[in-house]
């Protein structure tokens, strides 16, 4: 799918029509995974491809993982989940979690 034509400028404004960002600091008591719903700050025509980065590890988070589940037009859930199940359950306080949509 082309969303420009040859020649044309794309303008911020136009970028808007099909990529949405964010962060979002993510707190929660000690465990195995987490999950968030965010909704985007304008609604997609249809679920967009999200993709998501833990921005700060400290400690054991480094091994920690982000996705993006259950996306439709208007949000997705951010699950954040441990990477191997011998690390022990950790508390995160304000671990910033980024995350970028762009239309299908």
């Amino acid at each position: 799918m082309t969303y420009w034509a040859a020649g044309q400028r794309v303008t911020g404004e136009a970028l808007e029509d099909f990529i949405q960002r964010g962060v979002e600091n993510v707190t929660f008591a000690s465990a195995a995974s987490h999950t968030r719903t965010i909704t985007f700050p304008e609604p997609f025509s249809a679920p967009p491809i999200v993709h998501t980065n833990i921005a700060a590890a400290p400690g054991t988070i480094a091994r920690w993982n982000s996705r993006a589940i259950t996306v439709t037009a208007t949000d997705f859930v951010l699950f954040v989940f441990k990477g191997d199940n011998a690390d022990a359950n950790v508390a995160w306080t304000d671990i910033p979690v980024h995350w970028i949509a762009v239309a299908a």
